[in-house]
């Protein structure tokens, strides 16, 4: 079996030996607009997290539908703490901690789903592990708005959210995007949809720190201010190495 280790000592001597050319090329990353995404750890999320308030309460189920970087560090996140920190936000609680407790758990976290193809079979048996289909809202996320995937379900969701939503359909829809020339932004436009825009030069691997994952992390009950507060300890300490 392949055994992989790091070597602190020979990535300090590599960092050393390098030193100067790393130390260039920061200098010169720093000033293209491909940098943005060094700045996202230090970003301010009150005014985020206070626009997304209304999304924590009312929803029974959340479905994620996004490709590759758009969700897939949401997904991580979720199946590594979001997912138990659900099952236990939603226990009763026993006697013995209510009476150790002002404050009982009482607030559910709602169930998240993830949706990254068109695989009919797939869809078909979203709707049965829905906990209540009229409690559930749809978070979409696409960089350019117009990957065909989103598109699609975009369209196939929409088309049925008035019949299962009622009039106030609009409610149950998020819209995370950046291109404004986009499908999606289009229909945010046409149909009051809450949308909220993605950084236009940072890729889907970071896409975790920016709307795309904040948003999903924040209703999952985890704190993003300590997740962004990890990336910053991460970035400084990679700089520091250089």
């Amino acid at each position: 079996m392949l055994k992989l280790q790091t070597n602190s000592a020979l990535s300090a001597k590599t960092f050393q030996k390098y030193r100067t050319r790393i130390k260039k090329a920061e200098k010169v990353l720093a000033k293209m607009k491909y940098s943005e995404y060094r700045s996202l750890p230090y970003q301010d999320v009150e005014k985020l997290l206070k626009q997304i308030q209304k999304f924590k309460t009312g929803f029974s189920d959340i479905v994620i539908i996004g490709i590759g970087g758009s969700m897939l560090g949401t997904q991580m996140l979720y199946h590594i703490l979001g997912e138990s920190l659900q099952q236990n936000s939603n226990a009763t609680p026993s006697r013995e901690t209510k009476n150790k407790s002002k404050n009982p758990i009482n607030k559910s976290i709602p169930k998240f789903h993830f949706i990254d193809n068109i695989d009919p079979t797939f869809i078909a048996s979203l709707g049965e592990k829905l906990s209540d289909k009229k409690k559930t809202l749809f978070i979409f996320v696409s960089k350019s708005g117009n990957t065909l995937e989103i598109v699609s379900l975009f369209k196939l969701i929409t088309g049925g959210a008035p019949k299962w939503f009622g009039k106030n359909w609009n409610n149950h829809i998020i819209i995370i995007t950046e291109n404004k020339k986009g499908f999606l932004y289009k229909k945010v436009t046409e149909n009051n949809l809450s949308s909220f825009k993605m950084p236009k030069f940072v890729g889907g691997r970071y896409s975790i720190l920016t709307a795309a994952g904040l948003i999903p992390t924040a209703l999952m009950g985890l704190d993003i201010r300590k997740l962004l507060q990890g990336a910053s300890h991460v970035e400084q300490s990679d700089s520091r190495k250089s």
